[in-house]
């Protein structure tokens, strides 16, 4: 009798923890439950994660405007504001970059001159002399976009080309001279070429020396 009033007494004590969780189960707190229960905490843990959304929002913002402004800075320095084409000092670095990227293809050097150009801008005004300066320019942009080369305008009244080899130099003198054409009827401009065919192994700025030292003898 003691060992069955035993077995009974441990049955019913399972019963009774079953039931206990029963009911813990029963009565989850609900999330609603929660928030309301832990109002302030949650608040202020929404807060801070908001608030952290925000700062990242800023940081990448002020990313994006500092390498904005980068970009306009570079693109000021390397750009002459008037005719759009290359400073000296970037036409010559991307000039070398080409060169690098490949040694052996053939590339011309070009320098073009207006001579006596302060007459121009004394006579015509320097309305007249940037407007020259911006046909010629735009003539050049169109050309190194058909042989895939570079150009840069070199202090007040001279040009530089880098582009692939060409045949027919005398032609596309005319080619420049005839942009100018229209303007020329108003007052004489005289535009000089020198030109430096690839040569194997000579750089970029060496092409150029040559082609500066031809246009000089254009005089």
């Amino acid at each position: 009798i003691s060992v069955s009033a035993f077995l009974l007494n441990r049955s019913s004590d399972l019963e009774i923890a079953s039931l206990t969780r029963n009911l813990d189960l029963q009565h989850k707190v609900s999330f609603t439950d929660f928030v309301r229960d832990n109002f302030f905490p949650v608040l202020g843990g929404l807060i801070a994660v908001f608030s952290l959304i925000l700062y990242l929002m800023w940081l990448r913002m002020k990313s994006a405007r500092v390498a904005t402004e980068r970009l306009e800075l570079i693109e000021a320095t390397q750009l002459d504001p008037l005719t759009g084409l290359y400073t000296d000092a970037f036409f010559k670095e991307y000039a070398y970059r080409i060169y690098r990227q490949n040694p052996t293809r053939p590339m011309d050097a070009f320098v073009l001159d207006m001579d006596q150009f302060h007459l121009i801008n004394e006579l015509k005004g320097f309305a007249f002399g940037d407007k020259v300066f911006q046909t010629l320019a735009d003539e050049i942009k169109a050309f190194v976009r058909e042989t895939d080369g570079i150009a840069a305008r070199q202090g007040a009244d001279r040009f530089l080309i880098y582009c692939a080899h060409q045949d027919r130099y005398a032609q596309i003198y005319e080619r420049f001279v005839r942009s100018l054409s229209e303007l020329s009827t108003q007052v004489n401009i005289l535009l000089r070429m020198g030109v430096m065919p690839w040569k194997p192994g000579l750089e970029p700025v060496s092409l150029l020396e040559r082609a500066l030292t031809a246009n000089n003898r254009a005089r």
